[in-house]
């Protein structure tokens, strides 16, 4: 299936965004993944909406995102529109907005740490077709659809060029109550910029209902391979009015198979069961629901970094005067200690006993066929980079015109790494020689890592290091003028005692005292490629923090383009 997005207009969300700016030039074929049941006999087939000229978008109702004046970095908010109410929520009670300006855009940013958690929708009263605008960060806009009917996941055509519009909907499952975005357990990150919506053509609601959500793993915190989990939900109406025909909409855990519910549940494929809850009274009490779920076995869609998330949101046919609290998240990480003592498999990628330690890292496979080593003898790291025995290779233009040598005077060829030291009681000659940017002597921030074996075979490590170097630039932080930042050469232009480096302004990569589109984009462009310390790519961990990470990544672009220091991230 394949179809073509309609133009729009330009990058209005950019300067506001805190996801990266730019999208890498390539063109990847359109592919729509739907899961499709439950529909009756006569209902048209359920479909994705790739262009808001779909005659199933005729007289819809559009909207820039956000329509109103959010507060800076929200996440999560709610409006109004031609008796519809939409909200928007954070899953990892992260940010979702930038500026807040109208039309700055909503970032939908997944995080690992949390599951892969994006943003919910829910939409009170259901309407009949929703599409949205998006603009790609890294990976195509999507989300999961969830009709009266069915469910429809539908994922974005990727087009060449830099934050290209694409439309995404879909249409023909039944009035559509709830959006999931992306997919559960997907880590496409993009920006929504315009919402498109056909009202169900039933008149608004008369009641008025404030429904809460919260979901609870019962039993243990910690998922295992093979077991079977029950999670507790509970819906508490805080009036004014009765919640008529309210449901509760379960998005299982990508990999999981459903094994039941109470009150029983209807499967609309593709990961959805709804539950009915029938009407719900102003509470106490509050209605209540269970669901269990059977997690995959060990290996075969659950590993040890695995983080189980089950994410419930709670609709009724009644107003809802704050939709975001409408969304209830359950969150397992995986538990280690069901995997001590299991036995390290040395070549099939995963770490089997969860002690961070996989294939050949492990103790346990050192020295087997599929892991023996080349050779185990003294070597030498310089700023964390290892230096040959023959040569020291450059590392980023830190090290060059390097030599080394390891031998001992009875070695039979001195160019080659042989030496054994009986009893560590004579002495073997080593010797090393280089050229570093570093002013001064950096021998007291260099680490010097020595690698031995015993008799028996086994492996041990020692690094010494004389001095702490946070920054790798060679020059001991006691007397480094930027110890935070990489600057072997300790420029010092303005004379202030504080190097160029740390004068530097975050994110500002071209270096003209501006953090604006060029910048955003050059970070964007380098994403999942390693910094030297002091990189202003390198701006901020995925915490968004502003901490350093020594990893470019799209964190680093959302970052800095909150932190543009013109309108519209203008240069």
């Amino acid at each position: 299936m394949t179809g073509n997005s309609g133009a729009r207009p330009s990058c209005r969300w950019l300067a506001t965004l805190r996801r990266a700016a730019g999208v890498p030039a390539c063109l990847a074929v359109l592919v729509v993944v739907a899961g499709v049941t439950g529909l009756g006999a006569g209902q048209a087939q359920a479909r994705a909406l790739l262009s808001p000229g779909d005659p199933a978008l005729a007289g819809a109702v559009v909207l820039p995102l956000p329509p109103i004046t959010v507060p800076a970095g929200a996440s999560s908010f709610q409006f109004t529109s031609n008796g519809v109410t939409v909200a928007f929520q954070s899953l990892a009670g992260d940010a979702i907005i930038g500026s807040g300006a109208p039309g700055s855009g909503v970032g939908v940013v997944p995080k690992f740490q949390f599951g892969f958690l994006g943003v919910a929708v829910t939409i009170t009263p259901p309407v009949a077709a929703l599409g949205f605008f998006g603009q790609e960060l890294d990976g195509p806009p999507q989300g999961t659809f969830t009709g009266a009917l069915a469910t429809e996941t539908v994922r974005a055509p990727r087009v060449p060029g830099p934050l290209v519009p694409v439309f995404f909907g879909a249409a023909d499952i039944g009035d559509i109550s709830a959006v999931l975005t992306p997919s559960s357990g997907d880590s496409s990150a993009f920006v929504l910029t315009e919402i498109h919506f056909v009202p169900s053509g039933t008149p608004p609601p008369t009641a008025l209902a404030d429904l809460a959500v919260t979901k609870n793993v019962v039993g243990p915190p910690a998922a295992a391979g093979g077991a079977r989990t029950l999670y507790s939900i509970e819906v508490e109406n805080l009036g004014p009015d009765t919640a008529p025909g309210a449901q509760i909409i379960d998005f299982l855990p990508p990999g999981t198979a459903f094994a039941g519910s109470n009150p029983p549940a209807t499967l609309l494929g593709g990961g959805v069961a709804t539950i009915p809850l029938g009407d719900v009274p102003v509470s106490p009490p509050p209605a209540a629901a269970g669901v269990e779920i059977d997690l995959p076995a060990f290996g075969q869609g659950l590993f040890c970094e695995s983080v189980v998330t089950n994410i419930a949101v709670v609709t009724a046919q009644s107003g809802d005067t704050r939709a975001v609290d409408n969304v209830a998240v359950a969150r397992q990480p995986f538990d280690f200690a069901s995997r001590a003592g299991e036995a390290e498999v040395c070549d099939n990628g995963i770490d089997d006993n969860c002690n961070g330690l996989a294939d050949c890292r492990e103790s346990s496979c050192a020295f087997t066929d599929r892991c023996r080593p080349t050779r185990v003898s003294t070597s030498l790291t310089c700023n964390g980079s290892p230096l040959s025995a023959l040569g020291v290779v450059p590392d980023l233009g830190r090290l060059f015109d390097g030599v080394a040598g390891f031998a001992h005077p009875s070695d039979p060829d001195p160019a080659t790494r042989a030496t054994v030291v009986p009893l560590a009681a004579t002495p073997s000659t080593d010797t090393v020689a280089f050229t570093t940017q570093a002013a001064g002597d950096p021998c007291d921030a260099l680490t010097w890592r020595i690698r031995w074996q015993d008799a028996s075979g086994t492996p041990f490590t020692r690094d010494v290091q004389a001095s702490a170097d946070a920054d790798g630039d060679a020059v001991a932080d006691a007397r480094d003028n930027c110890p935070a930042a990489f600057n072997p050469e300790q420029g010092d232009a303005d004379g202030d005692g504080a190097g160029d480096a740390c004068d530097r302004l975050a994110c500002d990569v071209d270096g003209n005292g501006q953090v604006d589109r060029h910048d955003v984009n050059a970070i964007f462009a380098a994403r999942n490629t390693a910094a030297p310390p002091g990189d202003p790519r390198d701006a901020s961990s995925p915490l968004g923090d502003g901490v350093p990470d020594g990893v470019i990544t799209v964190d680093d672009s959302r970052y800095c383009t909150l932190r543009c220091t013109n309108p519209r991230c203008a240069p």
